[in-house]
């Protein structure tokens, strides 16, 4: 994500202190918040502009900044966002960032990405992007993980079901089987390919299957 930022190049980065990310609120009502440990149920929201800090703080007046940061977000100056959860070990919740322009000679296409639209200060602000989330292992395996990008792609492109990753490993977890039963929670150890066709099938997605087998001579 620094790579990124720095390639594209962000000059200012606005912190959303206190913010309610619901895909963090199903975590923590499924994991985090029934553990002995306490745990803070709001996490940060970073806001992510390529332009000098001035053009955005030239005025001290609410509405005028409202429209300053909108005014960037019309330039494409907005580069997009990433919550950050309040866990050591998965800090990265939810982000989408802009792709950067590739400086090499080359025609290139980014076909998976979609217009996504947050809101600060009294300023809607739009990116487009593609979808990112850190796996956290105590929730899920790299699987939920990948799934969950894939599903929050098709619900802000072609408004597919909402999915947060609880909600991936339920679907993949009925019924139980002896793969899901290796960890705790369930599916936490990895999902097999009829875990990740059940989660996905729920997520109104039809998979296809494609193995390359080699042949013994």
């Amino acid at each position: 994500i620094l790579a990124r930022l720095k390639a594209i190049p962000t000059q200012v980065a606005l912190v959303e202190e206190e913010y309610l990310d619901r895909d963090y609120s199903h975590e923590f009502s499924a994991f985090y918040g029934r553990q002995f440990r306490r745990y803070r149920r709001r996490t940060r929201r970073l806001h992510f502009f390529a332009t000098p800090a001035s053009n955005l703080t030239g005025s001290s007046e609410p509405r005028a900044l409202t429209s300053e940061l909108e005014a960037a977000s019309a330039r494409g100056e907005y580069i997009g966002f990433m919550v950050v959860r309040p866990v050591e070990e998965a800090p990265i919740g939810r982000a989408v960032l802009a792709f950067p322009r590739s400086g090499a000679p080359v025609a290139e296409t980014v076909e998976v990405r979609a217009d996504y639209e947050t809101h600060v200060l009294g300023a809607t602000l739009r990116v487009r992007g593609a979808p990112f989330m850190q796996q956290d292992a105590r929730l899920s395996a790299c699987a939920q993980a990948a799934i969950w990008v894939c599903g929050r792609h098709f619900h802000q492109k072609h408004r597919g079901p909402w999915f947060a990753t609880p909600h991936i490993t339920e679907a993949a977890s009925k019924p139980t089987d002896i793969t899901l039963s290796k960890s705790l929670p369930a599916g936490a150890g990895g999902l097999s390919w009829d875990n990740m066709l059940r989660a996905l099938r729920a997520m109104d997605r039809h998979p296809y299957i494609y193995a390359r087998l080699q042949s013994i001579i």
